[in-house]
């Protein structure tokens, strides 16, 4: 009896070494392995409601070894926004972290292996207890129909990009930018009822000094080849629109020092968007505001016809929706977005002169570039 005891235990000895001695999974480069397929749903109501997944894979779903190779994880899905990948741990990973995709294509989004280790903090996911596909703060629902990881290592080559005609020679000016912030672009009624709403008490409402040419000289001397401008042009219209002379007169003054000073100067149109603007990516303000948007940059762009290409215009600043979600909502506000872009570019290409080839920047919702948002951005 104890000799067969011995050889049990021998052989089980011998088992496991050899079960231990194993590789991992060896997945082919190309390979994919399906964590998820079907139909699942769910959507985001809004912040502090209950932010149920579409789909939930806990670690009786997914082996360890999956993780051990570089891979790109896929989502297959249908929503105007896309999926948001959550991973979490509560056995000594990570207790939560949250990612948007690299990129989207076709209905399906891409985690590349670097987003995810960068984002999880690890390449050792020994220790993942959950991976849930959640929809993005949207006014429309997410349904995924496939999940899988498809392996091969992620490969990073550099680009060289050509910029031709005004852009292309914009481009190659600008290396180092500099923003001339808190200055120009001040807002508040405080500064019309306490004060003599000046373009001096603007200029100097939020703690920064009046912008003389010696401090952009400054600016060109510590090695900035660019500087911009942001502008908040509100307070100093009238009721249709019209810009204070004494106001353009300054911003005028301020963009002569950042041009004579041989730096590219950026001019746009700032808080008057965000969440205290009249601008916002709603169609129902954009009906209301529209023309008069499209009459301030008329103004503005006679004012400036005759300047060179070393002066860019940006239609806009960080647009948001009437609920100010800094999230990208969906499709509604993208088409306003759109919209206001192309008020922009045709009210500054209407005003001929220099302004008929003028490099204009154009903006997505919130100034952001999230791959749903840029797949909707014309």
């Amino acid at each position: 009896m104890k000799r067969i005891f011995t050889m049990l235990l021998a052989v089980f000895l011998v088992a496991s070494v050899f079960l231990q001695m194993q590789p991992l999974a060896a997945y082919a480069e190309g390979e994919e392995v399906i964590l998820f397929e079907g139909q699942a749903s769910s959507t985001f109501r809004q912040w502090g409601d209950d932010w149920k997944e579409a789909v939930g894979l806990r670690e009786d779903k997914f082996q360890y070894s999956y993780f051990t190779k570089p891979f790109t994880m896929k989502v297959e899905y249908d929503a105007p926004v896309e999926p948001m990948l959550v991973m979490m741990s509560w056995t000594g990973g990570p207790n939560w972290v949250q990612m948007t995709p690299s990129y989207t294509t076709n209905g399906a989004a891409y985690y590349t292996y670097e987003l995810i280790t960068d984002t999880y903090g690890s390449t050792d996911f020994s220790t993942l207890n959950a991976i849930q596909v959640m929809p993005s703060p949207s006014e429309s629902a997410l349904t995924v129909y496939k999940v899988s990881l498809i392996y091969g290592s992620d490969t990073q080559e550099d680009v060289m990009i050509t910029y031709r005609g005004v852009s292309g020679r914009v481009m190659d000016r600008m290396h180092a930018g500099w923003n001339l912030g808190n200055t120009l672009d001040s807002r508040g009624d405080w500064i019309v009822q306490s004060t003599s709403a000046t373009p001096t008490d603007f200029e100097t409402a939020w703690g920064n000094p009046v912008t003389t040419k010696a401090m952009i000289e400054d600016i060109k001397a510590a090695g900035f080849d660019a500087v911009r401008v942001p502008v908040t042009w509100e307070q100093n219209m009238s009721a249709d629109g019209t810009v204070n002379a004494a106001w353009m007169t300054r911003v005028k003054e301020v963009v002569d020092y950042v041009i004579d000073s041989d730096m590219i100067c950026i001019l746009n149109v700032h808080h008057d968007t965000g969440t205290d603007g009249w601008l916002h990516a709603s169609e129902s303000n954009y009906q209301r505001n529209h023309e008069k948007f499209s009459y301030l940059w008329q103004q503005i762009a006679t004012e400036f016809a005759s300047y060179g290409e070393e002066l860019v215009f940006e239609g806009f600043n960080e647009m948001l929706d009437d609920s100010n979600n800094w999230s990208y909502p969906g499709p509604s506000a993208g088409d306003v977005i759109n919209k206001y872009n192309q008020d922009f570019v045709d009210a500054v290409r209407s005003t001929g002169g220099n302004n008929s080839g003028r490099c204009l920047i154009v903006n997505t919702y919130a100034a952001c570039t999230s791959a749903a948002q840029m797949d909707y951005f014309k």
